[in-house]
């Protein structure tokens, strides 16, 4: 068999072989133009213009081959999965920020975008209010504390909408005598335009924190009361801790 040699592109062939005669050519170490070769149709080097090039490769397992591949997409997941935790992290902060300073203007307080809090003064009382962790079952709840340190004993008062009929009502207290006092503040009528229609609710006085606190569930990640609605609740808090204070230092 006839033989011919050459490189392509200053790379060294395996082997070079003529599609039309057969001829074979290894180890050569003269030069090979395949653009000349293709423009010119002639013979370069002793190399036909006819010749296959065939380079010399490494070997690659497949197997190692998919696995690289399948590594980089991973690599590739994980990085635009943390992008996405960033930035849909930062969005919720500046939505919530944007929610709560002008629920704190009104009371002169300060933000807490970290802790998703605010915190200031209602005339004289101290105000927080906050986002947490509901306290029973999952899901968020706003939860505002005016601070009035009365003493006496604790009670909460539980209101849970019903499908029909009247929602249903709980009250847990001690002292029936007070809570008779309270329920006349506590009514549910009277809570037009403090608590949202057809949410459950709680209003709770804790004498070792000093605070009465009311718990409203949040819909959204947005859900947050409006100026008008936070100025109504701050207002409700303090005519009841005030009857609160009233009942419970009477002898």
């Amino acid at each position: 068999m006839p033989l011919c040699s050459g490189r392509l592109d200053r790379l060294l062939p395996d082997s070079i072989e003529d599609s039309s005669t057969g001829c074979l050519a290894v180890g050569c170490d003269r030069l090979v133009d395949s653009r000349q070769m293709r423009s010119t149709g002639r013979a370069v080097n002793g190399c036909p213009p006819t010749a296959v090039i065939r380079y010399k490769g490494v070997p690659v397992n497949p197997y190692l081959a998919t696995g690289l591949a399948m590594c980089g997409v991973i690599f590739l997941a994980l990085v635009g999965t943390a992008w996405l935790a960033v930035f849909f992290n930062r969005r919720a902060k500046a939505d919530l920020a944007a929610a709560l300073h002008p629920l704190a203007e009104i009371i002169d307080g300060e933000v807490d975008v970290d802790e998703a809090t605010i915190a200031g003064r209602w005339h004289d009382a101290i105000v927080q209010m906050r986002v947490t962790n509901a306290p029973i079952g999952a899901g968020r709840v706003v939860q505002t504390e005016l601070i009035d340190a009365a003493g006496g004993i604790p009670w909460i008062y539980r209101v849970v909408p019903q499908r029909e009929g009247p929602p249903s009502v709980t009250f847990d207290i001690a002292d029936d005598a007070l809570r008779d006092a309270l329920l006349l503040r506590l009514a549910v009528d009277g809570l037009i335009g403090v608590v949202p229609e057809r949410h459950w609710f709680w209003i709770a006085y804790d004498p070792e924190v000093g605070c009465v606190r009311l718990i409203i569930p949040m819909a959204t990640r947005r859900d947050l009361p409006t100026a008008e609605r936070f100025a109504a609740q701050l207002t409700f808090l303090e005519d009841l801790a005030a009857e609160n204070r009233r009942l419970q230092e009477r002898p």
